[in-house]
Formats: structure tokens, C-alpha cells, sequence
């Protein structure tokens, strides 16, 4: 009541407020309006104020030629300091606006000053800062964006409250420059923009200067720098902090006490370009992007290329189409480049040399080839010629691509998903830019690495002589996308060949077609012969360029010595990337350089080192160890007739049988080194890999004499590039070296920066001075990993300058024939001495000492939270219960299964819904689970809740689950052999590669929710509980066909052909 007469009250108020009498008006209406026109007065006219001291009054007055033309207005002298006050706050104004328009003349100097200048009337403050004015110049703009956003969306996953929502849309930009000066000592300096990308570009600056004659030169605070005249001690550029210069006499300190925001980073160039070193390991090749067309192109590989440069090989592959996994769901407009295919790992093989059918895994027993080994790879080899569907293996049902395994009739033999072939709905084809292929050797080589789980596939063709062979089948063949029989649509797959498998099977035939002998340098790109080297060395400990005999094995038995082309040979020999010269013509031992042959050893355009045979740390190695016709690449290893010591030391078999990450395991094999260094060069100088390089802070060095910037070198500060002036510097071999300081971009650590710097001038041609510096860094935690330890380093130094002229040189030169010369003669001598006093930081140390964590495993270690009830969702039939059935009989056994998270509002009593008591929600079936309960020594950081949220599953295995057509219980009736019954959930894990993520195990706690319960004729040992992992079938109404809710075409008709559910 109270609420509601106030707002009659206020209602009543506004009303009696409007009612306002209207004032009378002229009821005639003219043709016209008449005005104001304001016009100034004649120079005639005088206007004046005058003071009478008699009364103490201010007289204003208007005459024209002496005479009054207005009666006078008498004024007191508070309405004439009024009237004074209001007539100059009127000017003002009206001078800034004219000069914020910018239309009048002289409004751009107008802008400049448009605050005051402020006084400030103390002899105190005129002493120290030089004068009595402050004066700001603010430069800048302020933008405010205010709106309203309302946003609707009809998802049905939504609840119906939260489709719609309504927000304010609040925006501001700031951009302030700020210069201000306080006397005439004290200048301030500011900048700031909230669109900045880096916050190292928002800058202030305080710098106080006292005159001449005062101890204290100069005082600066805020982004300060410390430039020294040394090339053994680096000074800072980018600091923030204070920094004080002192003078007495002819002795000038400099002093600074900040926290650095910049890295120190060296750059070696030569030649105009920056030299760049790479180092990897026989582990490091680049994986899942280089593969064999198929087995019959990595057989012939090593043959191929035993006298490179020249390819022993006819082929000539002309023509290739690449498909892989569309999951970037990119469609092209000009051309169809999405299709269904059924990819075969076994399309166009022949059968391999000595090896019968049945031997071989992924390939079908009995007749399965139709020509002989060694032919080269086509169509018609063996029994899944697409061409000849219908009469071999392949029925007409492969063509549908929901059919799967349907669509093969192989006799006596399971055809596996994921190992005989893969089928992709939608699958995209490469464009010609997004890979490369070696017409000769048969290989491609993609751009983008493929994921764990992405299928590859190909299909191709080639010439041997006049020949013409083709494996797979091409997009443009006539097969098309969609055919219709007897009204009903249906998809058509192309068939194509399988180079990668979403499941990953080390022991299948495919694994092989992978390369592992091309590896990526980090960086590098457009490789140049000339500025490239590279070398192979065995690291044990030390690094060799030859290896040696392996020591004696077990018991008596004598160390095997090397071969002959093996003992005291470089590396690059053995592995066969050494035997041309630098003109790349055959020479007898080599050169002792690689062979930077293009298209063969290098990739050059995108930096890659390819090896000469498909295993040269295996199979390749294992040849060249050879002591006897006995010994076997593919048999035991710790055996001493397979394997002779040598091999057993230095051959990396596990490096092509196994995964990189399972090779991993094998590390003391893991020794070969790829070491070498190019050349990466610009149009624009030399790249020092940094951007937004402080002013000053870049020093170039060539052959340890500084140069001069503007001189000998420019440097583009923003893009981070140095420009050599001197042609005789780009010309010449001299290593050049490019100091700088590096903007930490994203740096968080804290690094204090502070020291003194001394400098003694006995005269202008002599000059002593000393150095004091000390940085420290702040760990991030108190565990410092192996490379990441905080330093606490402090550096000493002297050094001298003398310079003076000699003219006795000068006459010494004169006296030379034809030489007459006026320029002076410098001697100059320069020595400096410095000392590196390295240090740890002691906020990691333990127990009073340096520690340095080389493996962390509680830090390293992650967990993939699998508790959210939102990501799970109702699971295929599982192995074991009717998982090889078909609709309706494939959900027979399914039972209701409900998941959950309880919300946490029922655990408080005052939020309890009807029906619902305390009890309900307390026993072990409903209540909330404590840290403590399953962590008891675990301490619970500050913040931290104490509740460990959980995922809940009520199982019914007496009630039918969805999708259970089951007569047995059709009409409500339980099922009579319940322990029969699954229920399941299934979710996606977006870690496909567990071995490379090192996914170990499983972690969970399961409550018995039966314990300390008094339910009657409860069994408490019943039930199984079964996680699956791996590449889990989705298909819950099992048909091979993807189920939409909006899949309906027009009429509510289904477009594709009904299914049996």
C-alpha cells in the first residue's frame, strides 16, 4: 500500500505540474514571420564601465561621439566581478569549441593548448622542479559503445526459458597520449590503448633533470633502458623501473633498480641470411604425411635409388586422386570433390616373393592373386578388382557403402572394418596444392599432417613402357554419386586403394607403406646447396661421425669386428647419402659432404632430408652389419644366430616394426643424430624472429667488429629485420652476429634487473669504467624443470677507451708517392675484461641447494574427466550380447539404464522439492561424496570444493531399454533371465592416440550402494561391470545408415530407402 500511494503521489504531482495557462497570441495569421537579427555595433558606438569611487558603484554606458544613446546601468561590484566572470567563461569556451571544430584559421595550435597551464604559488616547488607551471597535453579519443543484444535460438536441447536471452552490450575504446611537463625539470610521458595486442606497447615514463651544475644528472622512472658501451656486458633496453645518474666531477654513475620485460637473443647470419642449426634423432622422422602408393613402390625403393642421382625406374605415375577424412567439411564449388568410398588395403597387391597367401595377415587364403609377385601393382591383380564386380570377391552390395563387410563375398575369411578396408561417408578429395607425388619413386606427400584416426586413400595411374595400369577408381570413371533403381535412391562408392587406416595395427601390411625415412627440419624452407650441411653421428656418449665394434658379448665370446665398408667410415657414407660430388657426378668414396640431390636426398622446398632406402636404421643397417648368411632381420634379437652383437647394438629394428611412441621404449637404440645447419634467407634482410624490438637494442657484430646502425646497417624495429648496407659483408663468408632484446610477449615470470655502471674520464681521449650486474628470475612454481631453471647471475667488468689522433701518421703516409692526403690519423685502443658469477634462485631450492626436476610425474601428469552426464549418451550393443545381430533381434537384451548427476540445490534442506525428505538424500545411493572420503591426506587448497562430483547410473535389469522390441516383454512383463541384460553409455574421448597421449589407465571409485542398507531379498554380488575402449561402433538401431530427426523430405517422406527398424 505503502509503494502504491507513493506512486499516485508522484503521478498527481506531474499532472498539476503540466498544467500550465497558455500565454495569448496573435489569432491574425500573416504570410510571414518576423526575427531577431543580431548585428554588432558601429566602431562609433562605445561601450565602457566605469568606476565611481564616490559610490562605489560600476557605471556602463553606451555614446556615439561623446553623447549617451542608452540609458546607464549602475552596478555593484559583486554583480560586475559576476558579470566580468560570466563574459570571460563565455570566451573561453567559446575560443576551445572554435578550436576543437577546426575551422578557423589557426585552430591546429589552438588544439595544442587547449587545457590551462596551472600555477602553483610555492618557492618550495619553483626550487626543485625549475618554474611554478604545470602544463598537460592529453592527445586521444574515448568511445563508449552502449546497446542491447536479444538473442533467440529454437534448439530443442534447450529448456524453453533459456532459448532467448536479453544483455547489454557494453564496449569501450581508449586511446590516450600524455605529455606533461611540471617546470621545467620534470617531463611526464604516457601512452595507453586498450586495442593494444601486447601490453609492453602501453609505455610511461617519468624524467626528472636538475641543471647543470647539481650531483644528481638525472632521474627516470617508469620504461627506463641501461645502453653500456661494452661488447662483453649487454646492457637492457626494455625495463620498468627507476634509473638515477649522479656526476662528481669527471666520474659519472649510472644506476637502475627495475624488472625486465625482454629476452636476450643472438642470431648468426652469413651472407645476407640467418644460419639456423637443427639437430633430431633417428626417432624424430616425420610421421603419418609420406606414403607408398603401394607395396610393390617401397620394395623397389632401395633398388631404385642404389645409383642415384640416377632412378632406376620406368614408372611414370600420371595421374592421382587423394582422398582423406572430411573433417574440416570443406566443399569445393567448382568441383565435386565429396564422395562415399570403400578404400581396400589389399587393391591391386600381388603376392609378395616366398610367402604363401595364408602367411600373410590382411590377406585372404587360397587363390586370392591372380598374377604373380614382382608384377607391377594394378586393378586386375588380385580378386577385389572393382572392375569385376560381381564374379570375384567383391559382390554388387560393395557399391552401397552401409553394406560394409556385406559387400565382400570372400570364402572361409572374416572381412574386418579397419583392417581390410575403411568406408567414408563424405569423404574430400585433396586439391593438387595440398600434396605432392614423386612420379618415378611412387610415393606422395601431403601438406597436413593426418590425425590418429583419419583414413587415407588413393586412387592412380601410371605407365611402365607403353603400358597403362591403374589402381582404384577415379571420380570422372562414370561411377556416379547417387543412382536410382525403381524409385529408390542409393549411394555409390568409389573403391579406391587404403594407405591409412583409422585403427592403427603395427602387424598389418599397411603400417608399412608409411615412410620413415624423411625427416622435417624444424624452420627450414627453400634449402640452398651451397649454405647446407649435414651430418650423421652416433652419440654414446660422445658424438662420432663412425661407429665401433660392439664389446664382448656374454661369456668368452669376442667382439665381432666391423666390415670393411663400415669400419672408420662417415656415417653419410654408410647410409648411403655420400657417393657424389659437389657437381653431383659419381665420385669413388664420396666427398665427405651430403648430397644435396633435389627430389632424391632433400626436399628443398619444404626442408626435408630423405634417406636413400625405406629403412635405414633397420633393414638397411642390419645388411651393412653383416657377418654371416645366417642371421635374420625379422627374427629374435637377443638371439645370438639372428643377430650378431654389432647389429644387436646399433640396428633400430623397433623403429619401423613399432609406433614412435612404442619405439620410444627402445631408447638406448635411439642414438643416431641428425646434425647440420642451413641458411634461411629473405628479400629484406636478415629475420631475427622477433617483432616490436625495443629502440637500441639491436647490436651486429661481423667477424667480432661491432658495426654502426645507419652505417654498416638499418634495422626495421616492428618486423623484426636487419638489412646489411655493406655488398662486401653480403658477399663474403664472415659470420655476422645480431644481438637484440626480445619483447617477452607472453612472459609472466618476474625477472629483476639492477647494477651500476662507472665511468672515470680523465680526459676527452681517455676513459675507464667498471660494471655491476645482477638479474634474477622468480620460478613459476617451486619445481624448476631440466631447462627452465631461474637464474640468479651476476657479471663484473672493466674496460678502457683511449683515442687520439697522430698526425705523425699522416705525414709518414704523405711521403708515399702519389699519396697527399689531409685527413687525420686515429690510434685507438679498446680492452675490456668481464666475469660471469652464475647463481640459482633460492625460492626453489631444496634443502639450501640448487634442484632441477628432470621429471616431474605428479606435474606431468593429466586426466580426461569423463563425470559429465551431458557427454555420454545411449550405447551400440556390445560384443558378447547380440552385437552380430540384426534389426529387430540386435536390442533384444537391452535393459533401462538411467545416467545422471544429481544437482546440488537438493542437498539444501530449505530447497527441497515436495515429496522429498532429508533421508532421501542421505543414503548411499543419493548422497553427496567428500575429497576426504577417498583422499584422506590430501589438503584441499583454499577455494577449492570439498564435493567430488559424480556420475550416477541406476540400472533396471528386469525393464526393457529403448529400442527393445522383444516380444517376451512387450506387454510390461520382466524379463525372466535378467543377468542375461546389458545396459550401456558411450561418449567420444577427443584423445584418439592413447599411446602417444600415454593414457595408462583408468581411474574410478564405485560405492556399493547396498552397504549398511536394510532392504530385504537384495543380491549384493550380482552384476558386471565392462569399459570399451577403442573405435566403438555408434550405430544403435544397427543399419549402417545415420539416423536425423530432421532427415524428413517434403510431404514428411523419407528420402532414402526405409530401413527394417
Amino acid at each position: 500500500m505503502k509503494t502504491g500511494l507513493t506512486i499516485l503521489v508522484l503521478f498527481f504531482c506531474f499532472s498539476v505540474q503540466a498544467q500550465v495557462d497558455e500565454e495569448e497570441q496573435d489569432s491574425v495569421k500573416t504570410g510571414s514571420s518576423v526575427g531577431k537579427l543580431n548585428i554588432s555595433n558601429p566602431k562609433s558606438i562605445v561601450e565602457a564601465y566605469t568606476y565611481d569611487p564616490v559610490t562605489n558603484r560600476y557605471i556602463y554606458t553606451k555614446t556615439f561621439d561623446g553623447f549617451n544613446i542608452n540609458y546607464p546601468i549602475i552596478l555593484t561590484p559583486k554583480e560586475y566581478e559576476e558579470l566580468v566572470l560570466r563574459e570571460s567563461m563565455r570566451d573561453y569556451f567559446k575560443k576551445k569549441s572554435s578550436a576543437i571544430d577546426g575551422k578557423k584559421e589557426g585552430s591546429e595550435n589552438a588544439k595544442k593548448d587547449l587545457l590551462p597551464r596551472y600555477y602553483v604559488n610555492s618557492n618550495f616547488f619553483e626550487a626543485i622542479f625549475g618554474g611554478n607551471t604545470i602544463d598537460v597535453k592529453p592527445l586521444g579519443s574515448v568511445e563508449v559503445d552502449l546497446g542491447m543484444r536479444y538473442t533467440k535460438q529454437d534448439n530443442p536441447a534447450f529448456s524453453p526459458r533459456n532459448r532467448s536471452t536479453f544483455t547489454f552490450d557494453f564496449d569501450q575504446r581508449i586511446s590516450l597520449s600524455l605529455q606533461g611537463k611540471v617546470g621545467t625539470r620534470l617531463n611526464v610521458n604516457a601512452n595507453y590503448d586498450t586495442q593494444s595486442t601486447f601490453a609492453f606497447q602501453n609505455l610511461i615514463k617519468l624524467e626528472y633533470t636538475p641543471t647543470e651544475d647539481d650531483i644528481i644528472k638525472k632521474i627516470e622512472v617508469g620504461n627506463v633502458s641501461l645502453p653500456l658501451n661494452s661488447s662483453l656486458i649487454r646492457g637492457a633496453q626494455s625495463l620498468f623501473g627507476v634509473k638515477a645518474q649522479f656526476q662528481f666531477g669527471k666520474t659519472t654513475i649510472t644506476g637502475v633498480f627495475s624488472e625486465q620485460k625482454s629476452q636476450t637473443k643472438t642470431v648468426t647470419a652469413q651472407g645476407g641470411g640467418t644460419i639456423q642449426e637443427f639437430q633430431l634423432f633417428a626417432l624424430d622422422y616425420d610421421s603419418d604425411r609420406h606414403y607408398f602408393l603401394s607395396q610393390y613402390f617401397r620394395n623397389r625403393y632401395d633398388e631404385a635409388l642404389k645409383q642415384y642421382p640416377q632412378i632406376n625406374s620406368r614408372v611414370q605415375i600420371t595421374r592421382v586422386e587423394v582422398w582423406i577424412t572430411n573433417k574440416q567439411n570443406r566443399v569445393s564449388g567448382t568441383d565435386n570433390n565429396l564422395r562415399n568410398i570403400m578404400a581396400l588395403q589389399d587393391l591391386g597387391e600381388a603376392q609378395q616373393l616366398g610367402v604363401p597367401d595364408a602367411s600373410i595377415i590382411g590377406i585372404p587364403s587360397g587363390g586370392f592373386f591372380n598374377q604373380p609377385s614382382g608384377s607391377p601393382v594394378d586393378n586386375k591383380n588380385n580378386k577385389f578388382d572393382p572392375g569385376a564386380i560381381g564374379t570375384n570377391y567383391l559382390n554388387s552390395g560393395i557399391r552401397e557403402i552401409v553394406n560394409g563387410s556385406a559387400g565382400f563375398s570372400v570364402p572361409a575369411y572374416n572381412v574386418v572394418e579397419g583392417k581390410d578396408y575403411a568406408k567414408l561417408e563424405n569423404a574430400r578429395k585433396l586439391s593438387s596444392n595440398e600434396y605432392t607425388y614423386h612420379q618415378q619413386l611412387g610415393y606422395i606427400s601431403l601438406n597436413q599432417r593426418l590425425a590418429n584416426d583419419e583414413v587415407l586413400a588413393v586412387a592412380y595411374q601410371y605407365t611402365i613402357g607403353d603400358k597403362v595400369y591403374q589402381v582404384g577408381e577415379f571420380g570422372t570413371d562414370g561411377i556416379d554419386a547417387t543412382q536410382v533403381q525403381n524409385g529408390i535412391p542409393s549411394t555409390q562408392s568409389l573403391i579406391v586403394k587404403l594407405l591409412k587406416s583409422n585403427l592403427t595395427n603395427v602387424n598389418q601390411p599397411i603400417w608399412n607403406l608409411m615412410m620413415k625415412n624423411i625427416y622435417q627440419i624444424p624452420g627450414a624452407y627453400q634449402l640452398s646447396q651451397e649454405d647446407f650441411r649435414f651430418n650423421i653421428l652416433y652419440t654414446d656418449p660422445s658424438p662420432l661421425n663412425y661407429i665401433v665394434p660392439a664389446g664382448p658379448g656374454s661369456g668368452s665370446q669376442p667382439a665381432i669386428p666391423l666390415p670393411g665398408d663400415v669400419e672408420n667410415t662417415p656415417l653419410i657414407k654408410v647410409f648411403n647419402v655420400d657417393r657424389l660430388n659437389y657437381t653431383n657426378d659419381p665420385q669413388v668414396g664420396g666427398d665427405g659432404f651430403f648430397d644435396f640431390v633435389p627430389g632424391i636426398t632433400v626436399d628443398q622446398q619444404n626442408g626435408r632430408i630423405i634417406f636413400t632406402t625405406v629403412e635405414p636404421f633397420g633393414d638397411h643397417l642390419f645388411e651393412k652389419l653383416r657377418s654371416n648368411g645366417n642371421e635374420n632381420y625379422d627374427g629374435d634379437v637377443t638371439s645370438g644366430i639372428d643377430y650378431n652383437a654389432n647389429q644387436r647394438k646399433y640396428v633400430f629394428r623397433n623403429l619401423y616394426k613399432t609406433t614412435q611412441a612404442g619405439a620410444l621404449q627402445d631408447s638406448d637404440k635411439n642414438k643416431f643424430q641428425l646434425k647440420g645447419k642451413f641458411k634461411s634467407s629473405g628479400g629484406d634482410g636478415i629475420a631475427i624472429g622477433a617483432f616490436n624490438v625495443p629502440q637500441g637494442s639491436v647490436v651486429v657484430t661481423a667477424g667480432g667488429r661491432r658495426l654502426i646502425e645507419g652505417v654498416d646497417y638499418t634495422v626495421d624495429y616492428q618486423r623484426g629485420r636487419v638489412q646489411i648496407l655493406d655488398p662486401s659483408l653480403q658477399a663474403s663468408s664472415i659470420p655476422i652476429e645480431v644481438s637484440l632484446e626480445n619483447n617477452a610477449i607472453f612472459g609472466q615470470q618476474t625477472r629483476r634487473f639492477y647494477g651500476l655502471n662507472v665511468e672515470h674520464k680523465f680526459s676527452d681521449k681517455f676513459l675507464v669504467g667498471g660494471t655491476f650486474l645482477r638479474l634474477s628470475e622468480r620460478p613459476f612454481t617451486q619445481k624448476s624443470n631440466y631447462g627452465q631453471e631461474s637464474v640468479n647471475n651476476t657479471i663484473y667488468g672493466l674496460n678502457t677507451n683511449f683515442s687520439t689522433e697522430v698526425p705523425f701518421f699522416t705525414r709518414l703516409v704523405n711521403k708515399l708517392p702519389n699519396v697527399d692526403t689531409d685527413v687525420p690519423s686515429n690510434l685507438s685502443f679498446r680492452g675490456e675484461i668481464a666475469y660471469l658469477q652464475p647463481g640459482a634462485s633460492t625460492a626453489d631450492q631444496f634443502n639450501g641447494e640448487a634442484t632441477t626436476y628432470i621429471d616431474d610425474f605428479e606435474g606431468s601428469q593429466t586426466t580426461i574427466d569423463m563425470r559429465s552426464a551431458q557427454a555420454w549418451s545411449l550405447a551400440s550393443t556390445p560384443v558378447g550380447y547380440g552385437d552380430e545381430l540384426t534389426a529387430p533381434d540386435y536390442g533384444f537384451r537391452r535393459a533401462k539404464l538411467s545416467w545422471y548427476s544429481i544437482d546440488p540445490t537438493f542437498y539444501a534442506s530449505s530447497q527441497l522439492p515436495a515429496g522429498l525428505s532429508v533421508d532421501d538424500i542421505s543414503s548411499n545411493r543419493t548422497r553427496r561424496i567428500y575429497s576426504q572420503e577417498l583422499y584422506p591426506v590430501t589438503d584441499i587448497a583454499q577455494g577449492q570444493s570439498t564435493v567430488v562430483n559424480t556420475l550416477d547410473l541406476t540400472y533396471y535389469p528386469k525393464e526393457r531399454g529403448p529400442y527393445n522390441f522383444n516380444p517376451e516383454v512387450a506387454s510390461g512383463n520382466p524379463f525372466a533371465n535378467p543377468e542375461q541384460n546389458f545396459g550401456g553409455i558411450m561418449r567420444a574421448i577427443n584423445s584418439t592416440n592413447f599411446e602417444q597421449g600415454n593414457v595408462e589407465y583408468i581411474q574410478f571409485w564405485m560405492m556399493d550402494p547396498y552397504y549398511g542398507s536394510d532392504v530385504q531379498g537384495i543380491t549384493t554380488n550380482e552384476g558386471k561391470l565392462t569399459f570399451n575402449i577403442g573405435e566403438i561402433s555408434e550405430d544403435i538401431l544397427k543399419d549402417g545408415r545415420k539416423f536425423y530427426e530432421n532427415g524428413l523430405g517434403p510431404n514428411q517422406v523419407l528420402v532414402q530407402p526405409q530401413g527394417p527398424w
